[in-house]
Formats: structure tokens, sequence, C-alpha cells
């Protein structure tokens, strides 16, 4: 018997979307479970797409995409991967990514996926794209929540990214403290996803967290921040995006408030300001326990 595609309602919604004037959507963002072949195949219809996120739950009985999507105008590509499976179905997966999709204008590219601690999973998505790529963000989703115990001392793979992306200006991700980077040209800004026990508002600069000697590397570097994890449920993976870097100064600092956060922007350092303090007594709790 011939199994049937399971179609969930993000996906009927992309087929809702297909037959109605799809030429003016420009941002498309969704989530892809079981369909991801199908899914890739709808994207031609929307012509002038320019930036795509993807929420990815793939498994292994799944289909992979094989027909080419050629994307002429996109520029932002971010894939929100949740994984069980294999390393080897991981790879396949995104190794499909690379092989069937042309994405000329591509400059940004987030990939947040605890697959990120191999870096051999990403690597066809890198080395295919990597030389145009001005932005790339690797965030690995547990170090969201902070109850999970996490363990800064695993590296990220910085030294075969930055090799793949030349051309690279800006980098954000997470990472051991203090920090170790490979020699690159380029790079003018590093981003640093950590917790609040990283944080220290009265130095104001995250430059400190890099010797000497880790800097010479850095030609072009203009500065290094750190970025409070507790944003991330707010606005993601694309903080560094929608707060650039260079918006303060070094003298300078900017204040929003909001009703559900407090944020604040100073040289080196984007955080928080106030944290429910209930929120603080029970993480507490939870690491004692841990």
């Amino acid at each position: 018997m011939k199994r049937q595609p399971f179609l969930n309602h993000e996906f009927l919604r992309l087929v809702a979307l297909t037959q109605n004037t799809p030429s003016r959507i420009t941002d498309l963002y969704f989530r892809i479970s079981r369909t991801l072949k199908d899914t890739l195949n709808l994207m031609p219809t929307f012509t002038y797409l320019t930036a795509l996120h993807i929420d990815m739950i793939i498994g292994e009985n799944d289909g992979l995409p094989t027909e080419h999507l050629h994307l002429a105008f996109l520029e932002e590509l971010h894939i929100m991967h949740v994984t069980w499976h294999s390393y080897r179905h991981d790879m396949n997966a995104f190794s499909a990514l690379a092989e069937t999709l042309s994405l000329p204008s591509l400059r940004r590219l987030l990939l947040t996926s605890q697959a990120v601690e191999d870096e051999m999973v990403f690597e066809p998505l890198l080395r295919k794209f990597g030389h145009s790529l001005h932005f790339v963000s690797l965030v690995r989703p547990h170090i969201i929540n902070r109850y999970y115990p996490y363990d800064y001392r695993h590296p990220l793979p910085l030294i075969p990214l930055l090799s793949m992306c030349p051309n690279l200006r800006h980098l954000a991700t997470d990472t051991r403290i203090p920090i170790r980077m490979p020699t690159h040209a380029h790079l003018t800004w590093i981003d640093l996803w950590v917790q609040r026990r990283f944080l220290d508002p009265s130095e104001q600069s995250a430059v400190t967290l890099m010797p000497h000697e880790e800097k010479v590397k850095l030609p072009s570097l203009r500065g290094v921040r750190l970025l409070d994890m507790s944003l991330f449920p707010f606005s993601g993976a694309r903080t560094p995006l929608l707060i650039p870097p260079d918006m303060v100064g070094s003298t300078e600092s900017v204040i929003w408030s909001y009703s559900s956060v407090d944020l604040r922007h100073d040289p080196g350092l984007l955080y928080r300001q106030k944290v429910n303090e209930v929120d603080d007594v029970l993480a507490e709790s939870l690491e004692h326990r841990l």
C-alpha cells in the first residue's frame, strides 16, 4: 500500500499562498514537517522572495529535495533545524539542500541547530554559498533554555566556517569564553550569545574577552559584542540584524522600554535591563537540582 503524504497546516497554508498573488510576497516563514521536498517544489511560484525562514523537522523516511530550485532574489536564508536522528541523516538533508538550491543573491545565512557541533553537517551549504556570505549566524537552540545544563567548554567549528566564508563581515554565534578565533581578513563584527552570568554592564565592552593575540588575527575587526541570551525568545537569531553592532558609538547607548522587555544597547553589550525576580529564583532552584 502506497503511503499517503501528511499535509500539515503549514503546507496547506503555503499552497493557498501560491494561489493568491504570490509575486507580492518577499518574506516567508513556515514550519516544514515531512513535506520538505513538496514545499521546495512550490517555491518557484514566489518570484521575488528575498527572505526565507523555515523550521525544518525531517524524519528518516521523509523525501529529500531532488528538483533544482532557483531563487534569484533571495538574500537571507534561515534554517531552524530540529533533529533527533542520526548524523548521516542530517548530512544527507543538508547535502540535498546544497545540491538543489541556486541562490545567487544570498548574503545572510542563519543556522539554528544542535547539529552545529558537527561542522560537517553544514559544510555543503557553507561550501556552496560561503564566498557570497556577509553575515552568518550559528546558534545551538538548547542554549536558549537557561534551565539546560549547557557546557560552554565545547567550541563551535569557527576555523572551517571562516575558511569557507572569505568575505564574511559579521559573525553571530555562541562559543566558549575566552573566545579563540582563526585568522580572517575581512571580519568586522563578532556577536556572541552568552548567559547572563557573563554580562558585566560596568565594563561597557566585550572586547576584553578576546586576548590581544586573537585580535591581531582579525585586522578588520571593529568590535565584539555580547548578546544577552534572555533576548533570544523575543527576537531570535535575527537580533544582530535587527539591532546592528554599529548602532551605537564608543560612548553612546540606546534604551528601549517595552511591556515585555527593557532593552539596553551599550558599546559591546546588548542586554535586558530587568529580569523577572521570580524567573531568577526558579532558574537558580533548577540549576541546583541539575
